[in-house]
């Protein structure tokens, strides 16, 4: 089911809608168990490689348990809502704060490493567990996007999960700020543009959230060569290469094609 005429000009006006219907809470469940297979059958690379590899550069072209969730209609009903028909996939990535881990996000907007042109692009970020106030859930800047992109400033916090830290150059009002509390198989919705971040996770609880960049193939690669995957109807002339769908993690064609978005991706935000 889509989203109500209401529910997008709220997205619309605010940039951000939450709570939405992703899955059932026993499908998050037991994606949480695939997950923690996953982790458990790739203990021998480092936690580093494994985290920011693995499963923060889209990790839905590796593995069809993924790709699943990212193609659900019940996400792509309600992206399509606010895009329209034809969306495609330009990332996705785990967001994972462990009981008590420093690790926080700063506050950024999403824009500002994407080297792309155009605003037709929305995070969906979906809860695999729970994300409530102790546990780090995500924080949002209210009406934010409508400044446009702003100003950022790489920093070198280790703590920081963004891939260079970038922070915004805008004073947040923490006092108006929004605490995205999400149960496990919920969603939001966030604009490119949006001002958003989260703290650290002071609970005793796991916090997974599987984040998914939708976009319309109205947006365009700034800064060379892209990829992206189709996620519904057509690509309309958008300019980036297409990705296929996985096989399975093991299979070569699988791993080919993702390591070649992998090396294009990194290039546009290292520099590389």
């Amino acid at each position: 089911m889509g989203l109500s005429p209401a529910q997008v000009e709220a997205f619309r006006r605010e940039g951000f809608l939450f709570p939405l219907p992703a899955m059932a809470p026993a499908r998050a469940a037991a994606l949480v168990d695939w997950l923690d297979a996953l982790e458990r059958r790739h203990a021998g690379i480092d936690a580093r490689t494994r985290r920011h590899r693995l499963l923060r550069f889209k990790p839905h072209m590796l593995f069809p348990e993924l790709d699943a969730v990212v193609h659900a209609p019940a996400v792509l009903d309600a992206v399509e809502s606010v895009l329209g028909p034809d969306i495609l996939i330009w990332a996705s990535a785990f967001f994972i704060k462990e009981p008590g881990d420093p690790a926080f996000v700063s506050w950024h907007q999403d824009s500002a490493t994407y080297g792309l042109d155009g605003d037709a692009l929305l995070t969906a970020w979906i809860a695999m567990s729970d994300a409530g106030i102790d546990n780090a859930a995500m924080r949002f800047a209210p009406q934010s996007h409508r400044l446009g992109p702003l100003p950022h400033r790489d920093t070198e916090d280790a703590a920081n999960m963004l891939s260079r830290g970038e922070t915004v150059e805008l004073e947040i009002d923490e006092d108006r700020a929004v605490d995205v509390v999400l149960a496990a198989g919920e969603m939001s919705f966030h604009h490119i543009d949006l001002a958003h971040g989260s703290g650290a996770n002071r609970s005793s609880r796991r916090r997974i959230g599987y984040a998914v960049r939708y976009m319309s193939p109205a947006m365009r690669p700034r800064l060379g060569p892209a990829s992206a995957m189709l996620a519904r109807g057509r690509d309309t002339g958008s300019g980036f290469e297409m990705e296929p769908r996985p096989i399975a993690e093991d299979h070569p064609a699988t791993r080919a094609a993702w390591e070649r978005a992998i090396a294009l991706r990194e290039r546009t935000v290292f520099g590389a």
